[in-house]
């Protein structure tokens, strides 16, 4: 009779750490279909407490006094993990990219935004601006 409980008791211990890894493993894969675009979460940190994917497709960015008109698509990702009550920290995106890279036009060019004519003085770092200018 003791054999038979003891058996009963590693058979189910058997299942529940073999649930338990799947589950572990389902929860590191890639995401698929409809949740792909978590595809970029780091999963694998411990303290992760959520991902996120957040596109901006239009409006407007001001950098100084200028507007500049956002007309491709930016696309900040990556995860999220708390480090303080009520207090989240970004991490990093897998592939590196969190905030995409994409160019948008500058009104004037960047020279606009800069105002490269208003740099005043003599001195060496006025002079690089004005020279980068």
């Amino acid at each position: 009779m003791q054999s038979r409980i003891c058996r009963i008791l590693l058979v189910t211990a058997s299942m529940v750490a073999s649930l338990a890894v799947l589950g572990v493993s389902s929860a590191l894969a890639t995401p698929k279909g409809e949740y792909s675009v978590f595809a970029q979460c780091p999963t694998k940190i411990e303290t992760l407490s959520g991902c996120l994917v957040s596109r901006t497709e239009s409006g407007e960015v001001t950098i100084g006094n200028e507007e500049v008109p956002i007309v491709k698509t930016q696309t900040l990702q990556g995860g999220t993990e708390n480090i303080a009550p009520g207090v989240k920290r970004l991490v990093a995106a897998l592939n590196g990219e969190t905030l995409s890279k994409t160019p948008q036009k500058v009104p004037g060019g960047l020279a606009g935004i800069v105002k490269c004519n208003e740099i005043k003085g003599e001195g060496f770092f006025e002079k690089l601006e004005r020279g980068v200018c």
